[in-house]
């Protein structure tokens, strides 16, 4: 994951509001874990309690939780990020002729509501029974692909402009020339989430996100590197 940032210096889009939360969120963690993770028991050989630390479990947790929080402060639009673009990959035996199964990558805030949602790819469930860029049902959504389509493969860049409770998103694909639109009514607080669905009739089905790039005015401090949790597959 790469983010390019147009303003090096000046809007930062509360950076340092969103670094204290972040902080915040490590120390709870912290405190919950260091306990249960970083300290670990056992018997002894006369049956006493021995206890061994493990910090370096700590810290990976607690670092998890510090990268997770910096994630969920992500804002669209002329505060924060402009443009998200990614590659994107489906396997084939995750459609065709005997139906469609669910997966999608997509954007939302807490508390969930259609008008914070941006489903960039998803299946099964949109204006179309293929992969669609369906927003939760709101402003235009754009059919990319249907079900017998093959390979659901291609790229996705979405645009973000406004402040506030009126951000216009965009979003084309490489597939056409087709944009879906809608207005967020929320430009803070948004995180990346990969669903596949759980419970699926295909073992390999499989859905993978690459080359996900964000460009904006936010630091590039504020969205972890590594995206390897961005490839998943259906049980």
């Amino acid at each position: 994951m790469s983010v390019l940032s147009e303003h090096s210096t000046g809007h930062r889009f509360d950076f340092l509001t969103a670094l204290k939360r972040a902080l915040l969120s490590a120390l709870i963690a912290f405190g919950l874990f260091s306990l249960l993770i970083g300290i670990r028991t056992d018997t002894g050989p006369t049956g006493a309690l021995v206890l061994t630390g493990r910090p370096a479990l700590l810290a990976i947790i607690v670092g998890l939780v510090f990268a997770g929080a910096l994630v969920r402060e992500l804002i669209l639009g002329d505060r924060g990020i402009t443009q998200i673009r990614f590659d994107f990959t489906v396997a084939d035996s995750c459609h065709g002729a005997e139906g469609t199964e669910w997966l999608a990558f997509w954007m939302y805030r807490k508390p969930w509501q259609k008008t914070v949602e941006v489903d960039f790819i998803e299946s099964k469930y949109g204006p179309g029974p293929g992969l669609s860029t369906n927003l939760a049902g709101s402003g235009h959504q754009v059919v990319t692909f249907d079900p017998e389509t093959s390979p659901w493969t291609g790229s996705i860049e979405a645009t973000f402009s406004g402040t506030g409770d009126a951000v216009e998103v965009k979003v084309g694909n490489s597939h056409d020339s087709e944009v879906a639109t809608a207005t967020l009514a929320a430009d803070d607080g948004y995180f990346f989430v990969l669903d596949t669905a759980t419970g699926a009739n295909v073992a390999d089905c499989t859905i993978t996100i690459s080359n996900l790039e964000a460009k904006g005015t936010v630091a590039s401090e504020t969205i972890p590197g590594n995206c390897a949790g961005l490839i998943r597959s259906i049980p």
